[in-house]
């Protein structure tokens, strides 16, 4: 099995977590002209028969799409250190292709 891993950076609000909701089908990662995403959200694709869940420290997160996307925007905009994640494990299925892929944010 050949895995491949793309990596999507930029200067903060330069439209990266945009670019991988179009990827997606869908909004699923938190977009905004100010600092959305300051976790580094590694998405890895599943298939269509498959539930999409994510993972944070450890914990999976499993519920309806909706459920799952509302409960991702709280986690990955939240803005108290104490509940600062560094990295979200994203398992959803993804339409246009057929790779893992990462986005991280930093500040220039």
């Amino acid at each position: 099995m050949h895995l491949q891993l793309n990596t999507f950076s930029g200067e903060t609000s330069a439209g990266k977590s945009c670019f991988l909701n179009l990827i997606l089908g869908e909004d699923i990662l938190p977009v905004s002209l100010l600092c959305a995403t300051a976790t580094i959200c590694v998405v890895h694709p599943i298939s269509q028969e498959e539930t999409p869940y994510f993972v944070v420290d450890g914990e999976m997160h499993k519920g309806s799409k909706e459920n799952l996307k509302k409960e991702l925007m709280i986690k990955l905009t939240s803005r108290c250190e104490t509940d600062r994640i560094e990295q979200v494990d994203i398992y959803w299925q993804v339409p246009l292709i057929g790779l893992n892929v990462c986005t991280t944010s930093f500040i220039g």
